[in-house]
C-alpha cells in the first residue's frame, strides 16, 4: 500500500511542472535568501538578508521543492522519502581563500528507529542526514555559486 501512496504522492507533488507551480512562493523566498549579496528588502514579510532563515512547512512542501529543484533522494531504512519532521536545509558557504561561494542542500530526518525508541536528538544521537546535489552542481564546491546554480523558471501566479 505504501508503494501506491509513494507513487501517487510523486505524481501529484514532485512532477516538475506541478512542483514548480506549487513551490513558487517558497522558492522565491529561498532564492532571494541564498543570493550572494542581496539588497535589504522584504520578501513575504521576511527582512532579508539574514544569517538564519527557518521556514516551517509540510511534506508536500518538501516534495514540491524537491521536484522543482530536481533534488532526488532515498533515505536509508525509510519506506517513505518524506518522513515526518523531515527538513530540507539550504546552506550558503564561502571559501575564504578565494571568496568562492556554493550551496549545500541536505535532507535531515529522524530515523524510524529514533522515532520508535523516542530517542532525543542530540550531538551524540543526531538525526539522519542525506547530502543532496542541485542540478548542475554535481561536483560539489567545484564551481562558484552563480555558475553552478540553475534555479528553475518560476511561474508567477
Amino acid at each position: 500500500m505504501l508503494s501506491l501512496h509513494n507513487a501517487q504522492f510523486y505524481l501529484l507533488q514532485r512532477t516538475p511542472e506541478v512542483a514548480r507551480s506549487r513551490a513558487t512562493p517558497l522558492l522565491d523566498l529561498i532564492m532571494t535568501a541564498l543570493a550572494p549579496h542581496p539588497p535589504q528588502k522584504q520578501v513575504y514579510g521576511v527582512t532579508l538578508p539574514t544569517s538564519v532563515l527557518f521556514i516551517a512547512g509540510h511534506d508536500t512542501n518538501l516534495a514540491n521543492l524537491g521536484g522543482a529543484l530536481e533534488l532526488n533522494w532515498t533515505l536509508p531504512g525509510q519506506p517513505d522519502n518524506t518522513p515526518p519532521g523531515g527538513e530540507l536545509v539550504f546552506e550558503r558557504w564561502r571559501r575564504l581563500s578565494d571568496n568562492s561561494q556554493w550551496i549545500q542542500v541536505s535532507l535531515v530526518f529522524q530515523t524510524l528507529q529514533q522515532m520508535r525508541d523516542k530517542t532525543p536528538l542530540s550531538l551524540n544521537t543526531p538525526p539522519g542526514e542525506v547530502k543532496l546535489t542541485l542540478a548542475g552542481c554535481e561536483e560539489r564546491n567545484a564551481q562558484p555559486l552563480p555558475a553552478c546554480v540553475r534555479w528553475p523558471v518560476l511561474r508567477k501566479s
